[in-house]
């Protein structure tokens, strides 16, 4: 395969994930919304941990290394990475936001670390 090619298939990968990305925005618009996206990265970020405690910084590293993988094989942008856009989390500090105005039945913290706080997705509620 020679580089052209390559290159005309990391556009192609590139236009398949903004598509996914457009159909994604329409969705919330037309149904489902904001409450949706955030119950399914709720359940996402519950699968990406495992009930595990984590710091707000580690899960961001986490995702911004499934978006360079991705990148990297011209795959789509994995679907939490593109729930956090979808959202509007842009930082650590969005996310970290985002994480304590979640139910704390659901998403729990504990003390500050010197990576910050400690957050867990315990359970999801139907």
């Amino acid at each position: 395969m020679s580089v052209h090619d390559e290159a005309i298939l990391r556009m192609l990968a590139q236009m398949d994930a903004r598509q996914a990305r457009i159909e994604a925005m329409l969705a919330q618009v037309i149904g489902g919304g904001k409450a949706s996206v955030e119950h399914d990265l709720v359940q996402q970020v519950a699968d990406l941990t495992a009930g595990e405690w984590f710091a707000a910084r580690e899960l961001w590293a986490t995702i911004g290394e499934m978006r360079t993988a991705a990148e990297a094989t011209g795959e789509p942008v994995p679907d939490i990475a593109q729930a956090f856009d979808d959202l509007g989390l842009a930082s650590t500090k969005s996310l970290g936001r985002w994480l304590a105005v979640q139910d704390p039945a659901v998403v729990q913290r504990t003390e500050k670390t010197r990576d910050g706080l400690l957050w867990r997705v315990v359970t999801l509620a139907g």
